[in-house]
């Protein structure tokens, strides 16, 4: 009885902030299972048509999708994923993708500001939801969010850690199955261990490490999330994989600034692997952006040391009491315009990737009833919705394919990401890999072609055209999102 007494005065003395904590979940939830319908991530058509092969036949021992590179040796280290979204497509559809997608990010949400200072929670809320926002959709980052919030929690609590610490190889078995992520988890737990020196700790750590192998591949999952890790050209040509500057936002810029100012000014509180992980996170934040959620939730968990020393300074002192609502009430205003202004920002450019807006669904509608004898080469956004939706024919390239690399031969490319990019460039002769892969369709967004945009993009993509018109491709359908060419036989 005296514990939920003492909840109840607690909720009492904090209603206003509790209040607008939960206002602040409810429309996050909503703002984030909107997005999730409208927007379809360019991974989500391969990942479903995995998913369904998977549970068809089996794991793939080679490239099931691309004509391109198919002796590849494929190694799907989000198999467990995708296998569960292909199930739940096909028992209950998007929307309820949709859902769970939401409901797991708001869980990490839940996670990151748990047991903090009440008075900070809706600021808290506020930075997680606008950060993740950015980066939310049906896709398996999200599991990652998830797990990676539990662990950093885990380590940072020592409740937590008490409570859950056993259970962490059987959350990175489950984790090293559904997303390379578990990368990210293990350097946590090791920098923890190694500060703790407990042998207890030191077993649970190598029984995660190993129990990691337990996957379809072995190994070679390892080698796998290194080569995607490690790989320098996708970080300037794929936008999330871009670092920090090329597409910071002002929240996320904020942010790092109100977690900085917080973990200086009361580094003596936090233990030196706490801020060693701190500033490993914020390097894998500096150096590809789609890293920016795992500072954002790290730091968010760490604050809450920094957060309690803060308040025990104010106390009861009416004046500094004072002082602070006033700088906590212009601050969290500030940050709720800008919030919502980058929210607003990122809902409107997800509507511009729905299905019907961005994709060539009616261009495949008509290649299937006029399946071309060749192959088809379209741009590498649309490889991933051409898997699940046109599998009557493979793909030139697709979202799984940025830093594959093999030795190249008459048949196959070597590194079809490096090829896509020097095709569309004309650096590579448009006959000579047209007539090697036997291409004699070329599927092409229109918006490419707009010519009042006159940017690189429209130049590339104009000299591209031409060079296909000069080698006997001609204009056959073209709708407001595709447009498809045919080469005329020779």
């Amino acid at each position: 009885m005296k514990f939920w007494r003492n909840k109840l005065l607690f909720f009492r003395k904090y209603s206003v902030f509790s209040h607008l904590s939960i206002v602040l979940l409810s429309l996050s939830a909503f703002i984030y299972f909107l997005k999730a319908k409208i927007f379809l991530d360019p991974d989500f058509g391969w990942a479903l048509r995995l998913g369904e092969l998977i549970l068809k036949n089996g794991i793939p021992k080679t490239d099931p999708f691309s004509y391109t590179m198919p002796s590849y040796p494929y190694v799907d280290y989000e198999w467990f994923t995708h296998v569960g979204m292909a199930k739940l497509y096909a028992f209950s559809g998007y929307t309820v993708l949709a859902l769970i997608f939401t409901l797991l990010a708001i869980i990490t949400i839940l996670i990151c500001v748990r047991n903090s200072d009440a008075r900070f929670i809706p600021l808290q809320i506020l930075f997680a939801s606008a950060t993740l926002f950015s980066y939310f959709g049906v896709r398996s980052q999200v599991i990652t969010w998830l797990f990676f919030a539990v662990v950093s929690k885990t380590v940072l609590d020592e409740v937590w850690w008490k409570r859950l610490k056993y259970f962490m190889p059987v959350l990175f078995l489950l984790w090293a199955n559904m997303h390379g992520g578990f990368i990210a988890g293990l350097i946590v737990l090791f920098a923890a261990t190694i500060q703790r020196r407990n042998i207890k700790d030191v077993v649970i750590l190598l029984f995660s490490i190993l129990i990691t192998l337990l996957n379809p591949y072995g190994l070679r999952l390892w080698k796998e999330v290194w080569i995607s890790t490690t790989d320098f050209p996708i970080r300037f040509y794929i936008i999330e994989w871009r670092p920090i500057f090329f597409s910071i936002t002002a929240v996320a810029l904020i942010s790092i600034a109100y977690f900085s100012a917080f973990i200086v000014q009361y580094r003596k509180k936090y233990k030196a692997y706490e801020i060693l992980i701190f500033v490993l996170m914020f390097m894998a934040a500096f150096s590809s952006s789609r890293n920016i959620p795992l500072f954002v939730i790290y730091a968010l968990i760490l604050m809450k040391k920094g957060i309690g020393s803060f308040m025990l300074e104010i106390g009861n002192n009416r004046q500094k009491l004072f002082r602070f609502r006033l700088a906590y009430a212009f601050f969290f205003s500030i940050v709720s315009v800008l919030a919502f202004l980058q929210v607003k920002g990122d809902y409107l450019a997800a509507k511009t990737r729905s299905e019907d807006e961005y994709y060539p669904r009616q261009a495949i509608n008509y290649l299937s009833r006029n399946i071309p004898k060749g192959q088809i080469y379209s741009s590498y956004e649309w490889g991933g919705y051409l898997d699940w939706k046109f599998p009557q024919k493979k793909v030139f390239i697709d979202g799984r394919m940025a830093s594959w690399r093999q030795i190249p031969n008459n048949l196959e490319a070597g590194y079809v990401f490096g090829e896509n990019n020097s095709l569309l460039l004309l650096k590579l002769s448009l006959p000579k890999v047209f007539k090697k892969y036997h291409i004699d369709t070329v599927l092409l967004p229109r918006a490419w072609l707009v010519e009042r945009k006159r940017d690189t993009t429209w130049e590339v993509a104009s000299k591209f055209v031409k060079a296909l018109k000069k080698n006997k491709f001609r204009e056959v359908y073209q709708d407001q999102v595709a447009i498809v060419y045919f080469q005329e036989e020779k």
